[in-house]
């Protein structure tokens, strides 16, 4: 699996994974930019809390994020922290920060989710 069809899959996992219950209703837009052109970018919306995301870009996004895709993968993984990958200059947010660093409590991904990458 390439890495954009891993970072797809991802997205496109990623509203059946969505706890409404453990959040208050949310209205926001966030935009993922890769740095890797070869990868589509992607958005997630949250809308009264219902989840979707779909590719290309969205005007006026409440959180943006620049990331590298490894990066972004590594992520998920729990290879390396939101945080410290900004801090370390590896993703750049920009938008509603306090909500961005929140994004990950909101969504339970299956226990056998696995990036398998070529």
């Amino acid at each position: 699996m390439t890495m954009s069809d891993a970072i797809k899959r991802y997205m496109e996992m990623l509203p059946d994974s969505f706890q409404a219950n453990n959040t208050e209703v949310l209205n926001l837009v966030i935009q993922f930019n890769f740095s890797d052109t070869s990868i589509p970018p992607w958005h997630l919306e949250i809308r009264n809390n219902k989840c979707a995301t779909q590719q290309g870009i969205v005007e006026n996004a409440t959180i943006s994020v620049q990331v590298d895709p490894k990066i972004f993968i590594d992520i998920q993984k729990g290879k390396i922290m939101a945080n410290m990958a900004v801090s370390r200059g590896k993703m750049r947010l920009s938008g509603d920060l306090n909500l961005a660093f929140r994004i990950g409590s909101f969504f339970k991904l299956p226990r056998d989710f696995k990036f398998q990458l070529l």
